[in-house]
């Protein structure tokens, strides 16, 4: 055999990667070698097995004349590897979507204000209470606005004595005599305070998660769930204040403010909770993105 440079029967290992070698003839022509060749040309036997290119050899600078030069497919190292996984997760779409999840926080701060501007009863607001009451009762030529204060306190004074409950309007028709009452109308007077007070704290933390998402790309839960259940609570306040008009059920119409003709009417700002609460469900619907979509 002729020699191109020296002497040497070893194979000689190529200093341009690591993953490169020298093939002899005596190697190529090895069985072992033949049925590796053709393992790889072949392809995966199974579907989710990797891909594999197929063995070539070229000819390079070589020690003896009949010496192939092979290559094996180069890998990624894993640094690499890390960085193409944080560029595919950056340029993934995030799961919330921004204006829906602003529209929900603006809807949900119009939901506490009136909640709590109607319980504080400012005297600035006077000529805005009318669109802050939950109730309107005609008493003579007068019309008097019944507010979240004087509901919640009238059934806070049932087991506080020291609150003084003569003031308030709903004590005074409702829970004073509850004894004498009906069932239907007792269920009413009773669930009247409690579904006010827990639709105002579903909607402060509903508040929260709300502005945890709005400056974070994560998926939230009980988005849905939240919306539903202040809209079910606002709903059945009403109905609760209906019962307490004593109208039939035939005369609904007249409990409605917008030309109503009720001695007690639902007021507006009863109206824009319920409001609140349906524009909130409706922008939950499309807060996030579908999973399906996202993978």
């Amino acid at each position: 055999m002729k020699k191109v440079q020296e002497t040497n029967t070893r194979p000689v290992v190529s200093s341009r990667r690591d993953n490169e070698y020298v093939l002899t003839r005596r190697d190529m022509s090895a069985p072992y070698f033949a049925a590796y060749c053709a393992a790889r040309s072949q392809g995966p036997v199974s579907r989710k097995a990797p891909v594999m290119r197929p063995v070539t050899a070229a000819p390079v600078a070589r020690q003896y004349e009949d010496d192939y030069y092979y290559e094996a497919p180069p890998q990624k190292a894993q640094h690499e590897r890390k960085a193409s996984k944080r560029s595919t997760r950056a340029s993934a779409k995030p799961a919330r979507r921004l204006f829906f999840v602003l529209l929900i926080v603006l809807f949900l701060v119009v939901y506490i204000a009136v909640a709590a501007l109607n319980y504080l009863n400012m005297d600035a607001l006077s000529d805005y209470y009318e669109y802050l009451s939950l109730f309107n009762k005609t008493e003579g030529d007068t019309v008097v606005y019944i507010g979240v204060e004087d509901i919640v306190m009238s059934f806070a004074g049932m087991f506080v004595d020291s609150i003084d409950t003569s003031e308030y309007l709903f004590y005074n028709e409702c829970l004073a005599n509850i004894d004498s009452a009906d069932t239907v109308n007792m269920i009413a007077y009773y669930a009247l305070p409690v579904v006010l007070v827990l639709g105002a704290l579903i909607a402060v933390i509903f508040f929260i998660r709300a502005l945890v998402a709005l400056f974070t790309t994560k998926r939230r839960k009980l988005f849905i769930f939240s919306s539903v259940l202040m809209l079910l609570l606002s709903i059945v306040g009403i109905v609760c204040g209906f019962i307490w008009s004593g109208a039939e059920w035939s005369e609904i119409a007249g409990f409605i403010p917008f030309g109503g003709d009720l001695a007690m009417q639902v007021g507006y700002g009863y109206l824009i909770l319920a409001g609140m609460s349906l524009l909130s469900l409706i922008a939950s619907f499309f807060a996030f993105r579908s999973k399906k979509r996202l993978s």
